[in-house]
């Protein structure tokens, strides 16, 4: 038997040995079972290995309360939403918010069969349908709307043109009127 094929044997073997003593990865999180499963179980995995690293705790969700599905390209496909305020670590969230919210991370479907992740971030978000455009509304934090973080302001997202656009969307960033 050739050295390298030898090497990857035992490779294998090793790996297959601390498989069996490894707890499965299905084991670590409730797996997300619908459209997208892959990008968002993914997503669910490197966020359980965050709450490993940073808090020695277990990812903690209800798959079913986490995720909203629309389709938001119009292309016959639903596409997840995974919501991080809804997930935590043993169930405490302070990974992931703040005072503007959580990442909200939406898997939208694309012509290769897969899906593209994308990531905005506020709290109490939620798709509203108006006509027949799905839109993904949330609050965002008050100074993205040149106020004060406590009050909150309102943000929302449509699809076009290959990615989710917004009033913000080439809105000059004020100039710091504070010279030093």
């Amino acid at each position: 038997m050739p050295a390298r094929a030898f090497a990857s044997g035992i490779s294998c073997a090793l790996l297959a040995g601390l498989a069996l003593t490894a707890p499965a990865a299905a084991q670590e999180f409730d797996r997300y079972d619908g459209p997208g499963a892959d990008a968002v179980n993914a997503r669910l995995a490197v966020l359980a290995a965050e709450c490993r690293s940073e808090m020695a705790l277990p990812l903690t969700h209800d798959p079913q309360e986490v995720i909203v599905s629309v389709d938001f390209n119009g292309d016959g496909r639903i596409d997840p939403v995974l919501d991080q305020a809804k997930v935590g670590c043993d169930g405490s969230a302070v990974l992931w918010s703040g005072t503007g919210g959580s990442p909200v991370r939406i898997f939208v479907s694309n012509a290769g069969g897969g899906w593209d992740e994308h990531s905005t971030g506020g709290f109490a978000g939620r798709v509203v349908v108006m006509g027949h455009v799905p839109v993904w509304v949330q609050l965002v934090h008050g100074t993205a709307c040149d106020g004060a973080g406590a009050l909150p302001c309102v943000e929302a997202l449509i699809w076009g043109d290959g990615k989710f656009r917004s009033v913000a969307d080439g809105k000059p960033v004020p100039e710091d009127d504070d010279p030093e």
